[in-house]
């Protein structure tokens, strides 16, 4: 279960943080054979996209039932007496951090591109 944490904890911190840092374009010198070149570009921009698209899909989701389930009055507490917001405020949290890991994800996409063939910008 140890395992299975560390490694729910990287996949949430590592990708994200290749989209700003050196080593999300270059490979760091402690990686053996790969140090000192470059990263591929969908190697970081694939599974941050990912990433983006598919928390903003289930959150907005998440946020659309809620409310449609407070207006309706078919919301159910679950298990206890937890106050709405104690569903609400979380998941859109959620949702607008998701908006922000796209944004990064198409900002990164921007700065790497490469040069157009016909202009060379």
């Amino acid at each position: 279960m140890l395992l299975f944490e560390a490694g729910f904890l990287l996949a949430g911190t590592v990708p994200p943080l290749a989209l700003v840092y050196r080593w999300g374009r270059v490979f760091p010198g402690w990686v053996p054979l790969l140090a000192g070149r470059g990263v591929p570009r969908w190697l970081v921009l694939g599974p941050a996209l990912g990433r983006g698209v598919g928390m903003t899909a289930y959150f907005g989701v998440s946020l659309v039932r809620l409310a449609v389930q407070t207006v309706t009055g078919t919301w159910e507490q679950g298990a206890g007496s937890l106050p709405l917001w104690f569903s609400g405020l979380p998941c859109s949290h959620t949702w607008s951090g998701a908006w922000g890991s796209g944004a990064a994800a198409l900002a990164f996409r921007r700065a790497t591109r490469p040069p157009c063939w016909t202009c060379g910008r």
